[in-house]
């Protein structure tokens, strides 16, 4: 086979796009005898059929519907070449798009994001989702990275590259009030203590729900949540002890006037930075270089 001839490929998508020949001819302002030949150069650099006649109309083969796939990420990443580079010869800011998991600390996930917020070239969206959606939206290109507690896997975003930021041991906290009750004797005093916790589905909930059933414990588990502020803001008053990665543990205690609880050994949260490898090398590398250094440096 030769080398993929982008020319003809972009004849091909035109007439899978715009359902004919006569539409893509149309649409490309050439004529249709130069469409019908492009696209058979190309069937033939390929050496696979690319569409079937029935009746009048042309149906895409089923490597024809490969073919399409591939050739619209190719020309989206294309067009986003275009865009970026005439955003920069123009002065305009460029849009950067991140998912943060929700259960994920706020705190450290806002840690990670200021080298974005202070560069002046960058206009930052942010967006909380749930992991799974937030990692279709990669695929989809509607987000430029993820920021989660778990590694992308093939069957969630196939073309999607998982960086590990770091890990963090995972802290328990309280108010003074439970805290002087079940502090001291940790982690045994556990034993039927009121516990907040987030949802099944996260990684950290999964983490902490396996240590307890590890040592025994058996706490209360007086509510659950989806969001780790509004969780936080219920230890606050008193509700119930909760979980929160190490290294967020100072800020924690400030904002919400908490007190530690115990560290449980062998519990840890990691953070991925999840990405397309076409994304944003720049601001991507910069949330990896003051997650290491500011967050997980001493962790």
């Amino acid at each position: 086979m030769n080398s993929l001839n982008y020319h003809h490929l972009r004849y091909f998508w035109a007439v899978a796009t715009y359902g004919g020949v006569g539409e893509a001819a149309s649409a490309l302002h050439v004529t249709q005898p130069t469409v019908s030949g492009q696209l058979k150069l190309l069937e033939e650099d390929l050496g696979v059929r690319l569409f079937n006649r029935q009746g009048r109309r042309l149906v895409l083969t089923s490597q024809g519907e490969m073919v399409l796939r591939y050739a619209n990420s190719i020309f989206e990443v294309g067009d986003e070449l275009l865009a970026e580079l005439s955003r920069r010869q123009h002065g305009h800011n460029r849009r950067f798009v991140v998912g943060v998991a929700d259960g994920l600390p706020k705190m450290a996930s806002v840690t990670m994001l200021e080298p974005a917020l202070s560069d002046p070239s960058i206009r930052l969206i942010v967006k909380q989702d749930s992991p799974d959606s937030l990692l279709a939206d990669l695929e989809n290109r509607l987000v430029d990275a993820v920021i989660s507690d778990s590694p992308a896997t093939p069957t969630k975003a196939a073309r999607a590259i998982s960086r590990l930021l770091g890990e963090s041991p995972i802290g328990l906290y309280g108010s003074p009030e439970l805290a002087r009750i079940w502090r001291p004797k940790f982690p045994h005093a556990l034993d039927g203590a009121p516990l907040l916790m987030p949802l099944k589905e996260s990684s950290l909930r999964r983490e902490v729900d396996k240590w307890f059933r590890s040592t025994g414990i058996k706490p209360d588990v007086v509510a659950e949540f989806d969001d780790s502020g509004m969780m936080k803001a219920f230890g606050r008053d008193g509700f119930g002890i909760f979980p929160a990665p190490t290294v967020v543990g100072n800020a924690v205690c400030s904002q919400y006037s908490v007190e530690t609880v115990g560290v449980p050994e062998g519990i840890l949260e990691a953070f991925y930075l999840i990405t397309l490898a076409h994304s944003d090398e720049e601001a991507t590398r910069s949330i990896q270089r003051v997650a290491i250094e500011s967050l997980f440096s001493n962790a």
